[in-house]
């Protein structure tokens, strides 16, 4: 590794990179300007601009008084980007008589409803880390985010995926077992929860982990099959 890699490695501090939490989301006045949000938006992972082959800006959401939208943008790269960009200042939305964003940021704040925005950066450019196979920077950018909000779900699932890399099945099996407990919207958690103990031969406890992801996807062809391979090297 390179002295300046090994720099890149260390630079696990959040950054207020633009659109990349709600807190620092774009905050277009035009509609020209929210294209232009999304479509200008730097890839952080391949860092070029203008190089997304497919995009979705979503449904309108909410936080408090926050009106937005979570774009997913897909670069030529292969990553996906998110991109979040704020609405209450469009035109439309304040003949609505809604609050401007600085002031529904504020409410959000005050209220204690917007979430952590370093975790939220931290774990995207641990996402695009990975993407680029910088598993050292990746991990510790999650866990950077473990030690800002020990109970954020997402970053538990990160950390599983990476130990899973890295074969180290039982850090995976805790990480992953610990997203299902802060959340119900990890259910892929599941998923990989039955991969991982089908390697290790444990098939009951792989049934049951994907059939707990079939309760929710219960078309799903692969843990469908997964099942069904289960069962047969248990003589069933």
């Amino acid at each position: 590794m390179t002295s300046k890699e090994n720099d890149k490695s260390q630079n696990v501090v959040a950054t207020a990179f633009k659109g990349l939490s709600l807190y620092h989301g774009f905050r277009p006045t035009t509609n020209i300007e929210k294209e232009e949000s999304t479509a200008n938006h730097l890839c952080i992972a391949c860092e070029k601009k203008g190089q997304y082959i497919t995009g979705d800006i979503g449904p309108k959401r909410t936080c408090g008084e926050l009106l937005y939208y979570k774009a997913a943008l897909r670069c030529r790269c292969g990553f996906m980007n998110y991109v979040y960009v704020i609405i209450n200042d469009l035109k439309e939305q304040q003949k609505k008589a809604v609050l401007s964003s600085d002031e529904a940021i504020a409410k959000a704040l005050a209220e204690d409803v917007l979430p952590q925005w370093e975790t939220e950066e931290l774990l995207q450019r641990a996402s695009a880390a990975a993407h680029n196979k910088n598993f050292k920077l990746s991990r510790a950018m999650v866990d950077k985010c473990l030690e800002i909000t020990p109970k954020h779900p997402a970053a538990w699932y990160n950390l599983g995926w990476l130990a899973t890399n890295d074969g180290n099945y039982p850090a995976a099996i805790e990480a992953y077992q610990k997203a299902q407990e802060l959340s119900n919207d990890f259910p892929s958690a599941a998923l990989n929860l039955g991969h991982i103990y089908q390697e290790l031969g444990k098939y009951q406890d792989a049934i049951d982990a994907f059939t707990q992801f079939l309760d929710k996807y219960p078309k799903h062809a692969v843990a469908s099959r997964c099942v069904r391979e289960c069962k047969k090297k248990m003589g069933e």
